[in-house]
């Protein structure tokens, strides 16, 4: 595991308390991933077994359906899911390129 630089808790939490998102998207597994997670203030240790704000990138993939193309553009395979996942998604592990952009299709 990397460490994790000084400044980065503080900065994740000043982040934050503008009202910004911080979720964290990487290919480690997801042991790694949520221990950085709290190291850094992105997830409390009371989030640690929450399978909808951790989760690893295949499996999210799957729960959302997928990138479909709709009339020429790219979209979420089932919306209604992402909806339900999104607020609560904050790291994603094992993550793919493909699970990334769906994350970021469905963001936009």
């Amino acid at each position: 595991m990397d460490i994790v630089r000084q400044e980065v808790p503080e900065a994740v939490k000043q982040i934050q308390k503008a009202g910004v998102t911080v979720r964290m998207v990487t290919g480690d597994n997801i042991v790694t991933a949520k221990a950085i997670a709290v190291m850094c203030n992105i997830i409390g240790p009371e989030q640690l077994d929450d399978e909808l704000c951790c989760m690893e990138g295949p499996v999210f993939y799957e729960r959302i359906g997928g990138l479909v193309t709709k009339k020429g553009v790219e979209e979420v395979g089932n919306f209604e899911d992402f909806k339900q996942i999104a607020p609560y998604l904050k790291v994603m592990a094992r993550s793919r390129p493909e699970d990334k952009y769906l994350l970021v299709t469905g963001l936009r």
